[in-house]
């Protein structure tokens, strides 16, 4: 072996052994959609859309247990969350409202309650504020004190005998409860009963480098808590967590399948046709060399790989494998004595020629607006390129010496050119097989139906799974998946005086029968315009104080009782609340859900359940600036739609890049489209029998 052979492989060996450490080192599969969604057309709705889709929301699965009675359930959750909370992909875990959530409640809203008495105050208040309403308050004051539950009213009555913060803790008790129970301080739904955890994970529940190993860790950790409580525990869930791994699972799993059969299917090839395992292994260099550069370089540029530029990438094994395969039986076959860099040399400018065809016609996905489809137009023209530099240096150093063919290429090879030689004699009976394929494409072409949905992309989900789901989720009162109501405003007050919009409109919605349920920030927080525009109303109502004692006293209460309420009228009043104040609280967890942070400004989420007329609920909000009815999955298919079409438009404009070289070496367009021809014709016939299939 010359110096030349030396340096090629010595070279060669070194860049496969640092593409390969470099993968080993930094790979990061992602398996989520929103890489397919940063260039949407309406950039803020496909922001929030990413951000939702790792989010808190996301994030945070539903763990329900069952046992042969509550107190058992309960004592089982109780036990798992102390263990479960130890694991370091745990970021939060509730078992129940916790009891700084009261303190904090009270801290925060009792001394504003005033600034939460009415959506509408300058419509609402007036009568609520009258001699008349005020003597209604008081009833309901003497009814709510005679009530067995009365305890915190009796603590507060004598500053707040209008029960503005009695209000305030129904609002948030149905917003942050729905239709769970508190029982002995845990979360309890569902009839019959069942003890409900909720669990944040750190990470993305696409992240399956993270969640394959936590699902796996769920499954152990509860099967040992069931063996201690004697096999009398069921759990069931609802999280997006075990339906991304098991996708992310299939996907790998396919890859590799693929993957296998494909090499196993080159490897005997080339065993029957070449006799030598030494063959077999140098042709794999350049596929090694293609997917380890092109995974290096999506990582460099993406710092993940998308599992689908996975799966494409093991399409382009035989592309990759095209290269060596040519040159190995070039050299092997020919008739002539000569050695492997002549006999790459005579064969390199075709190779070439192959190579640029087939990058020119990925090489536009790199220029796509969307990130993915950059992804995998980055992999394919990297993967190829690279496989065409290995074959070139590292091939001729490891071939044999002599071109001694087999018997059986030496038969194929006769039988093609006895082959080709017909095919000249009867050039009119082969024009049959273009024929063919054209009235394929005639009557597959006009039935092509594009699937847009994206969630087709995953592995179809078991039904029982899908089923456990929907029981969860109506244990805990969960809203649907994917429909929201998105507040988009430049700021957060701006926001919220939208949201607090929304909420009328949607409360009307309930009422016209539009939905079945909803839940929203304005639970906890209304604008500082509205909460001021209480205040104002309330301070605004003569002799409010003199009158509300009055009707107490007409009830039978002594006066002397509601100094308190005297006292809060006549001192200073009290700040706006803030979503910082919220957000710096226990109720922290229970208030980001509805907040998705953008570049610029803020988006609030309303959760819908059972949404009855779509159309109708969209057209209810369609003259709110800035507020949108969002259901994910039509959002997603109309992205996929323009994905789709913008993709085609760059793989149409790859065709002319590749007719273009094509005819800049054959200098001639006829000769171009007669090269070209086969593959579009074959692409076109393929497409055609899907459709008919």
């Amino acid at each position: 072996m010359n110096r030349r052979s030396v340096a090629a492989l010595g070279l060669g060996a070194a860049f496969l052994a640092g593409m390969g450490l470099y993968v080993a080192t930094r790979i990061q599969v992602s398996t989520g959609l929103s890489h397919f969604l940063s260039a949407a057309p309406d950039l803020e709705l496909a922001s929030v859309s990413t951000r939702i889709a790792d989010s808190m929301l996301t994030r945070t699965m539903i763990l329900s247990l069952e046992g042969p009675s509550v107190s058992t359930a309960i004592d089982a959750a109780g036990q798992w969350a102390k263990l479960l909370e130890k694991h370091p992909e745990v970021a939060a875990l509730r078992s129940g409202p916790g009891q700084d959530l009261v303190p904090a409640i009270f801290e925060l809203y009792f001394p504003r309650r005033h600034l939460f008495l009415s959506d509408e105050p300058e419509v609402d208040l007036a009568e609520r504020l009258s001699d008349r309403g005020l003597r209604s308050a008081a009833r309901a004051l003497k009814e709510e004190l005679a009530l067995p539950e009365s305890q915190l009213v009796k603590q507060v009555a004598g500053r707040d005998p209008l029960l503005a913060f009695a209000s305030v803790l129904r609002r948030i008790e149905a917003a942050r409860l729905g239709a769970l129970r508190v029982v002995d301080g845990h979360f309890v739904g569902g009839d019959p009963p069942t003890a409900i955890l909720f669990l944040t994970t750190r990470h993305s529940p696409f992240d399956a480098s993270y969640q394959a190993p936590f699902e796996d860790f769920l499954e152990r950790s509860f099967a040992e808590l069931d063996h201690r409580f004697d096999g009398s525990l069921s759990l069931e869930r609802s999280s997006v967590h075990r339906f991304a791994a098991v996708s992310e699972r299939h996907a790998r799993s396919d890859m590799v399948r693929i993957s296998a059969i494909s090499l196993a299917a080159i490897g005997a090839l080339f065993l029957a046709l070449f006799r030598s395992l030494r063959l077999i292994a140098i042709s794999l260099l350049p596929l090694a060399g293609g997917i380890l550069t092109a995974t290096s370089a999506v990582l460099f540029l993406f710092g993940k790989v998308h599992v689908i530029t996975l799966a494409f990438g093991s399409t382009l094994i035989g592309v990759c494998i095209d290269y060596p395969i040519h040159y190995v039986n070039h050299h092997t076959a020919s008739a002539v004595r000569r050695g492997p860099w002549l006999s790459m040399r005579e064969i390199w400018p075709a190779l070439v020629m192959g190579a640029l065809t087939t990058v020119a016609g990925f090489v536009g996905l790199a220029w796509s607006d969307f990130p993915g489809v950059r992804e995998i137009g980055v992999f394919a023209a990297v993967g190829v390129l690279a496989a065409l530099v290995t074959t070139r240096v590292l091939l001729p150093p490891l071939m044999p010496r002599s071109n001694r063919s087999t018997d059986l290429q030496e038969r194929l090879a006769a039988a093609m050119g006895r082959l080709l030689g017909w095919m000249y004699r009867h050039t009119r009976a082969l024009a049959a097989i273009p024929l063919i394929a054209v009235v394929v494409c005639a009557v597959g072409l006009p039935q092509v139906t594009w699937q847009d949905d994206v969630f087709a992309l995953n592995v179809p989900l078991a039904p029982e799974w899908i089923d456990e789901d929907r029981r969860v989720r109506e244990r805990t009162s969960q809203m649907d998946a994917g429909r929201f109501v998105v507040v988009i405003g430049r700021d957060e007050e701006s926001a919220l005086r939208l949201n607090d919009e929304v909420h009328r409109r949607l409360q009307a919605g309930l009422e016209a029968d539009l939905l079945e349920q909803y839940r929203s920030l304005h639970a906890f927080l209304w604008s500082e315009d509205l909460q001021n525009r209480n205040l104002a109303t309330v301070g605004a109502a003569p002799d409010l104080a003199l009158r509300a004692i009055s009707a107490l006293e007409a009830e039978g209460f002594r006066p002397q009782a509601f100094s308190g309420f005297t006292e809060t009228l006549q001192g200073d009043p009290p700040e706006a609340l803030h979503s910082s104040d919220l957000l710096r609280s226990p109720l922290a967890d229970l208030v980001a859900p509805f907040r998705v942070e953008l570049e610029a400004g803020v988006a609030l989420l309303t959760f819908l359940r059972g949404v009855r007329d779509p159309e109708a609920l969209a057209d209810s909000l369609s003259d709110l600036e800035g507020v949108h009815y969002f259901d994910q999955k039509r959002f997603l298919a109309d992205m996929y739609g323009k994905y789709r079409r913008k993709s085609t438009a760059l793989i149409l404009g790859g065709s002319i890049a590749v007719i273009a070289l094509l005819t800049l070496r054959y200098r001639k367009l006829r000769d171009s489209l007669a090269a070209a021809a086969p593959a579009f014709l074959a692409a076109a016939s393929t497409l055609s029998l899907l459709a008919i299939a």
